[in-house]
């Protein structure tokens, strides 16, 4: 089982990726996707994790995510989704890596570590979808990239509900 503290750190991490997933599909649907996503800088964002030894201090998958047109009236979709991809990887990093293993009884510790993996595996994952969404041109392009951020996003939550020992359903996971 989760300890209270740890379960509330995997429940703010939760709501986060289910606010990043609601400002994605806003995004989309109102069109602005070339305006929202633009190149990450993948320095440091490639080191490889081991599924059961993450280094927990020195994990580098935060990324910076620049728009090409810093001054133009459609840089607020850009904010949003940077700003919140890069406070969920900052969050990850700082507050679940750095979560003492030891206090979680040692029947779900392998599985939570597993999730962490994962989970780390799948934000840098998001961020290069990122990456190529902001290359793509055609609109049907740029409609299966941003379709691959929501799945991958999709993916997150059901990580941590993973995590949390709770069903999916209510996960926020539905068309908004």
């Amino acid at each position: 089982m989760i300890p209270k503290t740890q379960r509330r750190i995997y429940e703010n991490f939760r709501a986060q990726l289910i606010q990043l997933l609601h400002q994605v599909r806003d995004v989309a649907q109102r069109g602005q996707v070339s305006e929202a996503f633009y190149p990450l800088n993948q320095e440091n964002s490639t080191a490889p994790i081991a599924a059961l030894e993450i280094d927990r201090s020195e994990t580098p998958i935060t990324t910076n995510l620049r728009p090409t047109h810093s001054n133009s009236a459609n840089s607020r979709p850009f904010g949003l989704i940077s700003s919140g991809l890069a406070n969920l990887q900052g969050m990850f990093r700082e507050q679940v890596l750095t979560l003492p293993l030891e206090e979680i009884d040692s029947t779900h510790r392998a599985k939570v570590q597993s999730y962490q993996a994962e989970i780390s595996k799948q934000l840098r994952l998001v961020g290069l979808d990122c990456t190529f969404l902001a290359a793509a041109r055609q609109p049907q392009t740029q409609a299966q990239r941003v379709q691959q951020v929501i799945d991958r996003v999709e993916t997150l939550i059901r990580y941590c509900h993973g995590i949390l020992g709770e069903p999916e359903e209510n996960s926020g996971l539905g068309q908004s």
